[in-house]
């Protein structure tokens, strides 16, 4: 299921098991103020899985400064009773000089669960979508480390629709709000190009 809806309204009614997301840069400036924090904040505090919470960051530098996107998860994350079980790293070869050339991958939760502590995991960007920062091959790694077959995967910031395919793939169910219609509608097409044949269940 996919929703073209701001996830801060997604109903109470709807369970899912794990969730799997990468929160977006804000559309202002956000090195200065609290605006940031306190919308992921507005965001993550809804969150009720069954079992755990990844979160996929990348930091921020800028006049000499980081910028820890990973770090405001993992405070606000704590604040609602989430403790950090497993932080792995991914990387990549792109190059940019205000961003480094990994991501955090921070899994959380509130029952303790298996972990792989330090893990270095190496992926090719996928770059054929707009509004798309994860390879399929991540996200696959993820739903079959956290969760098991027939799992709910919840993607809040959906994007292009990456998690939900790689939920499919993995013979997992998707849920996924994106209040971007314009990344919404590609998210609906990309599922509707890669699973032709059940275009009737996304």
């Amino acid at each position: 299921m996919l929703l073209n809806i701001d996830c801060r309204t997604l109903s109470n009614n709807i369970n899912y098991d794990y969730v799997l997301t990468s929160p977006p840069d804000p559309e202002t400036d956000y090195w200065e103020g609290n605006d940031y924090s306190n919308y992921l904040e507005s965001c993550y505090k809804l969150l009720t899985p069954t079992k755990a919470v990844t979160i996929i960051t990348r930091d921020r530098k800028k006049d000499g400064f980081w910028f820890s996107k990973a770090d405001i998860s993992k405070n606000i994350l704590e604040k609602y009773g989430f403790r950090l079980s497993d932080h792995n790293i991914w990387t990549h070869t792109e190059k940019d000089k205000e961003k480094p050339s990994f991501y955090n991958i921070q899994t959380f939760s509130k029952i303790p669960i298996k972990t792989y502590n330090n893990d270095i995991l190496i992926f090719k960007r996928d770059t054929c979508y707009s509004y798309n920062s994860l390879p399929i091959a991540l996200a696959e790694w993820c739903i079959n480390t956290f969760s098991i077959e027939n799992d709910t995967i919840y993607d809040l910031f959906m994007g292009s629709g990456t998690v939900a395919v790689a939920a499919k793939l993995c013979n997992r169910n998707y849920l996924g709000t994106e209040i971007n219609k314009t990344a919404w509608t590609i998210s609906k097409n990309r599922l509707n190009t890669i699973f032709y044949n059940s275009r009737k269940n996304i």
